[in-house]
């Protein structure tokens, strides 16, 4: 895991000192890009050894935002939760509307935007976002990126299960490279 631990550094380290100066106008979110098979290794690092990392870099209000309970919320919250669980839909039909709904209502893309307006006024701020794998099919945090690049003031670090090469990204290293990102991959 040392290999992860120094791509956290490396990301850390830049996304403070992108708060001091930024001549480039770039937004401050930063990928740290695991391979799919180490997403439980991941998830055990946040407290064991992210956490400890942000506030070594001088972080003072750090939230993470865990997709997988993002998802949950917005199940949860459905108004369609009854007839969701009835017996008379066939499973596929129940998760395509259940999908449709999540991406319709941009529920993710909420959760972080209303995350950020919360802590934005906080001392030295940091948005952990992890578990991702459970955003597919409902949403993309590549097009979250891409829709709201220009307001994102907080800094982000991602958790993001893929590959990459340069600024493109593969989701669970499947997807083909998408080089459309202005974030910075570590």
């Amino acid at each position: 895991m040392a290999y992860y631990e120094n791509k956290i550094d490396d990301a850390l380290k830049f996304l403070l000192s992108h708060q001091l100066t930024n001549p480039m106008g770039d937004k401050p979110i930063v990928y740290v890009v695991y391979e799919p098979s180490d997403a439980i290794e991941i998830e055990k690092l946040i407290n064991s050894i992210i956490m400890p990392k942000v506030k070594f870099w001088g972080f003072k209000t750090i939230d993470v935002i865990r997709m997988g309970k993002v998802i949950d919320e917005a199940i949860q919250s459905s108004k369609n939760l009854k007839w969701y669980s009835s017996n008379r839909f066939k499973e596929k039909m129940l998760f395509k509307g259940i999908a449709k709904e999540i991406s319709d209502s941009k529920y993710m893309s909420n959760a972080i935007l209303d995350k950020q307006k919360e802590l934005s006024s906080k001392e030295k701020p940091l948005i952990i976002i992890t578990e991702l794998e459970m955003l597919h099919p409902f949403e993309r945090i590549g097009s979250f990126e891409n829709d709201h690049y220009n307001d994102i003031q907080v800094p982000m670090l991602i958790l993001y299960p893929g590959t990459s090469k340069g600024f493109a990204r593969s989701y669970l290293g499947v997807n083909e490279m998408d080089g459309s990102y202005r974030s910075k991959n570590f």
